[in-house]
């Protein structure tokens, strides 16, 4: 069942930006190094979604936590793709390319047939399509 849409975007800390100038296109992405993912570690196809526009950045920063993703660009570490949810609700963060680097995902909830039926399994079904349907913060960005 699909729960919501969302999307992602390329961000810089304020900080960050004050120091290494700002980041008007594309190529000007080469002078900045990249919080990501563990290249090694990414099993699935939808989450190489800069492959063609990061390869051969240097990284500053690389872990599989988005948590610690956004903490590593807010902290100034580099520019790194986060969820738009969360990084536009973080006054230290600024998005960068917005007409040139948006990713645009899906939220899905899958249950085993044998098992939805189940009380437990259903309530909490249940409260993830609440929470998402009553969610003060949109999961995608109005800005982009």
């Amino acid at each position: 069942q699909k729960l919501a849409d969302y999307n992602l975007g390329l961000y810089a800390s304020e900080a960050y930006l004050e120091v290494a100038g700002p980041i008007d296109c594309l190529a000007a992405l080469r002078d900045h190094p990249l919080v990501w993912y563990i290249d090694e570690l990414i099993d699935l196809p939808e989450l190489r979604y800069l492959d063609q526009i990061a390869r051969g950045l240097p990284t500053a920063f690389r872990s599989t936590s988005v948590v610690a993703q956004h903490n590593a660009v807010a902290s100034g570490l580099g520019i790194g793709v986060l969820h738009a949810f969360s990084a536009e609700a973080d006054p230290r963060l600024k998005r960068v390319l917005p007409d040139d680097i948006r990713v645009d995902r899906t939220y899905w909830m899958i249950l085993h047939a044998d098992q939805r039926h189940l009380p437990r399994v259903r309530a909490v079904a249940q409260f993830m399509r609440d929470l998402v349907q009553d969610a003060p913060l949109k999961l995608t960005s109005a800005k982009t």
